[in-house]
């Protein structure tokens, strides 16, 4: 079969069977460069697991396709995500539901523009990846936010790198949730047009930002501190903050906000402050 359409439609799949897809979506739907998200099947019992689009995913003659994903990497639009051109069409969904399924694993984001809000990930997650400047998030214009990753004290290090993460103006990049260690290593990751790109609203420390460039948004990385842990002790590599309307950094703390380390960065052409 061709795509998940024509592989649910087939009738003629039996329990053991190996089934393989080109993309996920008929044709060019919604792709820069031809038929996306194409893996590999096992058909199994109806009721094996829980479909979700991806892993499972139900056929006409009640059996399941089990996804392989022999490469080791889940690409989000395996799930069904859909590139638009003109940034219409949503595919919270399908990420969310990659998200889950990949638990400790990778995430790919391909090339395309992948529109999406709220979407969520913990402190086990150890990848999203980009395949460079063609690789688009962005957030749906009825969100409040794109990603928000909940970390944990001690946890591992979850890695952010390679793509384009861009808003409307309104609403935040990324969130960063817990009153606990941070662990967050984002790496090439353009931030544009968001009231905030990056929110750190409950202290979270020893996050790594390397070779990031913040353009046009309001506030570029806010930090506020808790209670618990003061709103410092992040570091920027050979980052950019440019033509911001508030601030490049905003950082509040009532207990402290020291040890910011900015490497080799550009502070320019910001209509509001570099550094508060």
């Amino acid at each position: 079969p061709v795509t998940i359409a024509d592989a649910v439609a087939d009738t003629s799949l039996t329990i053991g069977k190996i089934v393989e897809t080109i993309g996920y979506h008929n044709g060019w739907v919604g792709t820069f460069d031809g038929p996306k998200g194409g893996n590999r099947y096992e058909v199994v019992a109806g009721g094996t697991g829980v479909a979700d689009g991806g892993s499972y995913i139900n056929t006409s003659n009640g059996l399941q396709l089990k996804g392989l994903f022999i490469n080791g990497t889940v690409d989000i639009c395996q799930f069904g995500a859909i590139s638009d051109l003109v940034g219409t069409t949503e595919s919270s969904t399908q990420i969310q539901n990659a998200i889950n399924f990949v638990g400790s694993g990778k995430i790919l984001i391909p090339k395309g523009r992948f529109v999406a809000k709220n979407l969520t990930f913990t402190r086990f997650l150890s990848e999203i990846a980009g395949e460079g400047n063609g690789s688009v998030l962005e957030l749906h214009a009825s969100g409040d936010y794109l990603l928000s990753g909940q970390m944990g004290f001690g946890d591992q290090q979850t890695i952010i790198k390679d793509l384009i993460i861009q808003g409307n103006m309104t609403g935040t990049g990324i969130v960063l949730g817990n009153q606990a260690w941070g662990g967050l290593l984002v790496s090439n990751v353009f931030f544009r047009k968001f009231h905030i790109a990056v929110d750190k609203r409950f202290g979270n420390l020893f996050n790594v930002f390397e070779s990031c460039c913040f353009s046009g948004n309001g506030i570029d990385y806010r930090a506020l501190g808790c209670e618990r842990v003061h709103s410092g002790a992040d570091t920027f590599n050979k980052c950019q903050f440019e033509e911001n309307s508030i601030a490049g950094y905003y950082g509040f703390s009532p207990v402290g906000g020291g040890q910011i380390s900015f490497n080799e960065c550009i502070f320019e052409f910001n209509n509001g402050l570099d550094v508060y």
